[in-house]
């Protein structure tokens, strides 16, 4: 099946982020249907872009960021226009884990698979 082009343009988002000095701290790319989700630990002392890309076979892609709140996940920031990259900016109040979660909202005709990127930036 290949990439569909998906390096490509996960390579794009880690030149813009190195042209705007800032420092790429994880990298992923993976197949998906419907939904996938990453942990990560964020630290206060920096803002963050996550930026989710789609390969060719998908024509709009998602992000939810999740904190823990009381020992439950809930809803803090998402980008859920219908474009082909999602990105939102998370400022952390506090050394904490966030789930990040990247979806599907729509694939091009014939497709029920693609893959994605996701880039975790700061400044």
């Amino acid at each position: 099946m290949g990439s569909d082009g998906i390096l490509g343009k996960l390579q794009n988002v880690i030149d813009e982020a190195e042209n705007r000095e800032m420092e790429v701290v994880r990298i992923e790319a993976d197949i998906i249907r419907t939904t996938k989700e990453t942990i990560r630990t964020l630290d206060p002392s920096f803002s963050y872009s996550i930026v989710a890309v789609a390969s060719n076979r998908i024509q709009d892609i998602d992000i939810e960021v999740y904190k823990k709140i009381n020992y439950q996940w809930v809803l803090i920031e998402k980008d859920d226009d219908e474009q082909d990259i999602a990105a939102v900016t998370i400022e952390p109040s506090d050394y904490d884990e966030y789930k990040i979660v990247v979806k599907v909202y729509k694939f091009y005709s014939d497709y029920d698979v693609g893959h994605y990127g996701l880039a975790i930036i700061h400044d």
